[in-house]
């Protein structure tokens, strides 16, 4: 599902790459290379109207040496007018993902 308003996938962009979290180590030593930003479910779903939807996703990579690199990305926002539940899903899913994969890009390159 496309991102009508190039403004709105922006902001989402941006608060995804704001709620991103890296980390790469191994099991016993892991260092945090981006600290994301908390997600403070109770707020958005107490402040609005609108059914909120959200999603959390997550990739670990081999980086050899028994290390290893996580990054984790979460998204969360309301549905928009003329938006079903499912649709709002599918665009904050697509958001959350490409966010994911440039995240992972920038540390593996």
């Amino acid at each position: 599902m496309a991102v009508k308003s190039k403004a709105l996938k922006k902001s989402l962009t941006e608060q995804a790459v704001d709620n991103a979290q890296v980390t790469r180590g191994t099991s016993k030593n892991q260092s945090v290379l981006k600290k994301g930003l908390p997600n403070d479910h109770s707020a958005k779903h107490f402040t609005s109207e609108a059914p909120v939807v959200g999603v959390s996703i997550g990739s670990t990579i081999n980086m050899e040496n028994y290390e290893s690199l996580r990054a984790d990305v979460w998204l969360t926002d309301s549905v928009k007018e003329n938006e079903t539940i499912e649709q709002a899903y599918q665009r904050v899913i697509k958001i959350a993902d490409e966010t994911l994969q440039g995240i992972v890009n920038q540390y593996t390159e």
